[in-house]
């Protein structure tokens, strides 16, 4: 007989021990979908906010929405183990939030009379959950005022090497800028030859190995923000480059007529908090290609 009593009083043990690890489960999820349905309230109190009138951060609004997304792809995976009760509970915030509408399952009558001819709730997108329902009001673009900046980037060319700066402001994405480099000396030709080193009276200059030239180039143009930290831009303006040899005598002389007219250029300019970094590329006439670097600040 006291085997039997063993056996059965064993048995029970399991039941009871069982019976208490699904109560406690099932606290847990009565927890989270208590988390959940506060996240929603939350979600739509920032709708409401903005209706009103109220400026909302992209961050507040969009840490708001990921929580909410967060606790419903949790809850998602979590079904199985729901019970009818928690699975009902699950659909009517869902639905809530979908809707905006309240319903009164979850403060005033059985939810199983509320939600009985609801669609069954899927994992929620950003999309979904954010933009189509708040009706992309949460984040106004007439109250987010567009960022203004200016930046300062001294700037160098290469081939031939000179060195200018880089200036210009931006409200929002665009923005536009000013340009100019530049390689100075005091050298003065005394006289001109050809390309292949040829004076007009048909002799040819005798250089004595030294070499020096003089560039300019000033541009204009418009720049273009991609995102938050990289723009575009692209210009036009007036450039000459100049090539001067030096003979035995030690007079200077222009080889060639150079390159002066147009210079177009294009380029990247991308940002780290206030400091700035540029690269691109400008040609005079379509005759040249010169490669440009600047670094600097930008507040």
């Amino acid at each position: 007989m006291s085997v039997w009593f063993r056996h059965i009083f064993s048995i029970l043990f399991l039941i009871l021990a069982t019976c208490a690890v699904r109560a406690q489960e099932n606290v847990g999820i009565d927890v989270l979908l208590d988390r959940y349905q506060r996240s929603c309230e939350e979600c739509l109190n920032l709708r409401d906010r903005v209706e009103d009138g109220e400026r909302i951060s992209t961050a507040e609004a969009e840490n708001m929405v990921q929580k909410f997304i967060n606790l419903n792809r949790l809850l998602k995976d979590m079904e199985p183990e729901l019970n009818e009760d928690q699975k009902t509970r699950f659909k009517a915030i869902g639905n809530w939030f979908r809707t905006g509408d309240k319903p009164l399952a979850l403060s005033q009558t059985p939810l199983t009379k509320v939600v009985a001819t609801l669609p069954s709730p899927k994992a929620v997108t950003f999309s979904e959950c954010f933009l189509l329902p708040l009706q992309k009001e949460v984040i106004p673009a007439s109250t987010n005022p567009a960022e203004f900046r200016i930046f300062i980037l001294p700037t160098i060319s290469l081939f031939p090497e000179s060195f200018g700066s880089m200036a210009g402001a931006q409200y929002g994405r665009w923005g536009g800028y000013a340009k100019f480099t530049g390689r100075f000396n005091a050298v003065t030709p005394s006289y001109s030859c050809s390309d292949e080193g040829i004076l007009d009276n048909g002799s040819s200059i005798w250089p004595n190995g030294e070499s020096t030239e003089k560039a300019l180039q000033i541009t204009a143009g418009a720049l273009y923000g991609i995102n938050d930290w990289l723009d575009i831009y692209a210009g036009l303006g007036y450039g000459r480059h100049q090539m001067l040899w030096q003979d035995i005598d030690g007079n200077w002389a222009t080889i060639g007529q150079g390159l002066k007219g147009v210079c177009a250029e294009a380029g990247v300019l991308t940002s780290w908090k206030h400091f700035t970094f540029g690269a691109g590329v400008s040609t005079i006439s379509f005759r040249s290609l010169t490669p440009t670097l600047s670094f600097g600040i930008n507040f």
